[in-house]
């Protein structure tokens, strides 16, 4: 990695958006739908109402880091040694989280569209530009992402757009038919993933000039990948039907190839796989750069750039050894990552804010009674 110096508050609002999307208009909605069914729409609605709200919770720690880092933020609240042992947790869940998503990329490629590639060829193509990108820095990587997301978002407008005559309201129903838990089960899914793995953007919020305006950006970011992903679980229920679209791996890929304009305009599939592509390489690569920065603040090492390429080997080797298919993936997110996910994104910036709360006003009687004495 080069070294970072500042990104805007756009960059970041574009970068949340984009991380938000990533995997999930793929990957969620087969979650989503076999469990809520029907109502798919409405826990995504929940789960992303609640995500969104958790997105203050880490533009408010922000705010308090103050410019310091994350690593050196938590030393100072709860020790040296907690923070350590806190960054190997937080390496061990964004290297297995990568290892994750890069499967998840070899899986949809070579079971949708190349079934006769291998998955290490997909990988080491897909995984090679990451590197690239994580190698060049923070500010290569928005600025990759600002070039992108219009894309990424005109994609999936187009998507949307072609698949509006075909929406059918009679699918959606019943609302609330098997009740609100399953609903809020699932939901609680989604807020997990991808709106609790926002927790690792406070590992370059200090690389943002205005805290507060980050956090407005982050909110914002949130905000707007909550209402793409809501639109596309009610878009996939109103024209396909839960019915159908929870015996899919892939519901969204399958509801693109639904797309028939006069027998003219026909597999526009491809096109939200353009922007799944994109998306995961953006979320894949920021990722992939919290992990590193903080493996980097956990030796204290001066520059991290020598282990970009070997820890990316490493990954594909992960990949195979823990995510044997996309099943067992799904598996992993829905039953093992959720509770590392609400430790990491939700108990522990809460206890960083609540801490720094009596730090401060520890700090500020100390003061007092300093001036008070020399006084």
């Amino acid at each position: 990695m080069k070294a970072d110096g500042q990104i805007s508050t756009r960059q970041l609002f574009i970068l949340t958006v984009v991380f938000v999307i990533g995997t999930s208009i793929l990957v969620a909605p087969s979650v989503l739908i076999s469990v809520a069914r029907e109502d798919a729409w409405i826990a995504a609605m929940l789960g992303g109402a609640v995500g969104t709200g958790t997105t203050l919770l880490y533009g408010w720690v922000g705010i308090r880091m103050r410019g310091s880092t994350l690593m050196e933020f938590t030393g100072r609240l709860l020790g040296r040694w907690t923070a350590k042992v806190l960054a190997v947790l937080i390496f061990g869940y964004v290297y297995f989280t990568c290892a994750l998503i890069l499967q998840n990329t070899a899986d949809f490629v070579t079971g949708e569209i190349l079934p006769d590639t291998p998955d290490w060829a997909v990988e080491v193509i897909f995984l090679a530009v990451v590197v690239m990108a994580v190698w060049m820095g923070l500010q290569p990587l928005a600025r990759t992402a600002e070039i992108f997301f219009p894309w990424i978002l005109l994609l999936i407008l187009i998507i949307y757009v072609l698949l509006l005559p075909d929406v059918n309201l009679q699918k959606i129903r019943p609302i609330l038919g098997e009740g609100i838990l399953p609903v809020a089960k699932v939901s609680a899914l989604l807020w997990a993933f991808p709106f609790l793995q926002l927790f690792l953007f406070l590992l370059i919020f200090h690389h943002v000039g205005n805290p507060e305006k980050g956090k407005k950006a982050m909110l914002a970011g949130s905000a707007v990948g909550s209402v793409v992903l809501v639109i596309l679980m009610f878009l996939s229920i109103a024209v396909m039907g839960s019915p159908l679209m929870e015996l899919r791996l892939y519901p969204t890929f399958t509801l693109a190839r639904k797309i028939n304009i006069g027998n003219f305009l026909t597999r526009i599939e491809v096109v939200l796989a353009g922007a799944w592509f994109l998306s995961s390489f953006l979320k894949l690569s920021i990722t992939y750069y919290t992990g590193i920065k903080v493996l980097t603040a956990l030796f204290n090492l001066a520059n991290g750039r020598w282990l970009i390429a070997p820890l990316a080997a490493l990954m594909m080797y992960l990949a195979h050894v823990t995510n044997p298919n996309i099943l067992f993936s799904l598996k992993v997110y829905s039953q093992f990552l959720l509770y590392p996910s609400i430790l990491l994104g939700f108990v522990y910036p809460l206890l960083l804010l609540v801490l720094s709360f009596f730090h401060g006003k520890q700090g500020r009687g100390k003061g007092g009674r300093k001036r008070a004495e020399e006084t």
